[in-house]
C-alpha cells in the first residue's frame, strides 16, 4: 500500500499507465486501485454515465 497526497483526482488513463509500470516491475497480476479522499476511488476502468 502507498499513500499519495495530491489536490487532483486520478483519471482512469493515468491509473492504467501506473498499473502497467507496476505490472512490468513488480507483478504481472497486479491490479491498482487508487483510493481518494477528495473524489471517488479510481482504477483503469473509466466511469460510465448513467442517464
Amino acid at each position: 500500500m502507498a499513500v499519495a497526497l495530491t489536490p487532483q483526482q486520478f483519471e482512469s488513463q493515468r491509473v492504467a499507465l501506473i498499473e502497467e509500470a507496476l505490472q512490468n516491475e513488480v507483478d504481472p497480476n497486479l491490479h491498482l486501485v487508487i483510493r481518494s479522499l477528495i473524489s471517488r476511488d479510481a482504477d483503469r476502468k473509466p466511469i460510465l454515465s448513467v442517464m
